[in-house]
């Protein structure tokens, strides 16, 4: 909207899918980013999967029913249906500021911390920080997510990348590294590479 802020969004069609049942709705997504005038902090704020109720429906919520189970001669073969209530999908707000504390001509390091706010669990706080070097060609970053959250599930998370390297004439690869820890999963490895012609 103007060189110091920005807003986009998405639309998203959503189905859960349990056998032969099923729940569909359309949400969306809406966010903005800001850039104030302090330094180049940046104020970021959010909403997720605002949208529908959903509500499972099927012919797995098909049952046969005895009406009369005290009473004999009753047809075996009556069908009834198990009516299931709509649900709200997992609302999420976030409200966030990420900034340089230090940046020169081959270096760089960015601090973020956001909150989050969902409406199926506590509220909890996620900070980050990111190292750029050489140009932006080897970047290091670490973080914690779900802090103050009582039944965290997340631990450490930290990566390297490995940006735009020319390996031959025109074909530019990036590479990246990611580990997060799991309180009861254990460990994560994750590993990508990117070509760009």
């Amino acid at each position: 909207m103007t060189d110091r802020f920005s807003i986009g969004g998405t639309v998203k069609y959503i189905q859960e899918t349990i056998f032969n049942s099923r729940a569909s709705g359309l949400a969306f997504d809406v966010g903005t980013i800001f850039v104030t005038p302090f330094a180049g902090i940046r104020l970021g704020a959010c909403i997720s999967n605002f949208g529908t109720k959903m509500k499972m429906d099927g012919e797995d919520l098909n049952v046969r029913v005895d009406i009369a189970p005290n009473q004999e001669g009753n047809n075996q073969s009556i069908v009834g249906r198990l009516n299931t209530d709509e649900f709200d999908l997992p609302l999420m707000m976030r409200i966030g500021l990420s900034g340089e504390v230090f940046q020169s001509e081959n270096f760089r390091m960015t601090l973020s911390v956001d909150g989050v706010n969902p409406n199926d669990n506590a509220q909890s706080v996620n900070v980050g920080g990111e190292i750029g070097m050489f140009n932006e060609k080897l970047r290091f970053r670490a973080g914690y997510r779900d802090l103050f959250l009582d039944e965290n599930e997340f631990g450490m998370t930290f990566g390297i990348s490995l940006n735009n390297i020319e390996v031959i004439n025109g074909i530019f690869v990036t590479t990246e590294y990611a580990y997060q820890q799991y309180i009861h999963l254990g460990e994560s490895n994750r590993f990508s590479v990117g070509i760009r012609l």
